[in-house]
C-alpha cells in the first residue's frame, strides 16, 4: 500500500512501480495459489488430511501427524500456498473436536518452515 501511495503522488514513476509486479517469484507464488485453490475445491486434500488427523485422537498425536506431513510436503511445494491450503482444514477439524486451532496451526507452520529449508523448492 505504501508503494501504491508513492506512485499515486508521483514520487515513483510508473515503470518502476510496475517492475516489482513482473518478478518471476511473484508470478510463481501467484500461480501456486491458483493450483492450491483448485486442489481445495476438489476436496482431495481435505479428505487426505482428515485421514491423517484421524477421527479419535489426542492432541499430541494429531499434532505430530500434521507436523510430519507438513515437514515432508514443504520440501516439495512452496511454503506459502501449502500453509494457505491447510489452514481452513485444520481449523475446521480442530473446532469440530473441541480443540483450539492454534494448537495445530502454529506447530504446522514451524514444521513447514523447517521442511522448506531442506530444498530450494520449499523456501518462500
Amino acid at each position: 500500500t505504501s508503494l501504491t501511495f508513492l506512485w499515486v503522488i508521483k514520487i515513483i514513476p510508473t515503470d518502476a512501480f510496475l517492475k516489482g509486479f513482473c518478478s518471476s517469484g511473484l508470478a510463481t507464488v501467484g500461480a501456486l495459489f491458483v493450483v492450491v485453490k483448485g486442489m481445495d475445491a476438489s476436496g482431495t486434500v481435505d479428505r487426505a488430511f482428515r485421514v491423517i488427523l484421524g477421527r479419535q485422537t489426542t492432541v499430541r498425536m494429531a499434532r505430530a501427524r500434521v507436523c510430519l506431513v507438513m515437514f515432508l510436503l514443504s520440501g516439495l511445494f512452496n511454503n506459502t500456498p501449502l500453509v494457505a491450503m491447510i489452514i481452513p482444514i485444520i481449523r475446521e477439524w480442530a473446532r469440530s473436536r473441541g480443540f483450539a486451532p492454534s494448537l495445530f496451526l502454529i506447530p504446522a507452520d514451524f514444521a513447514t518452515v523447517m521442511g522448506g529449508l531442506l530444498t530450494m523448492i520449499g523456501t518462500s
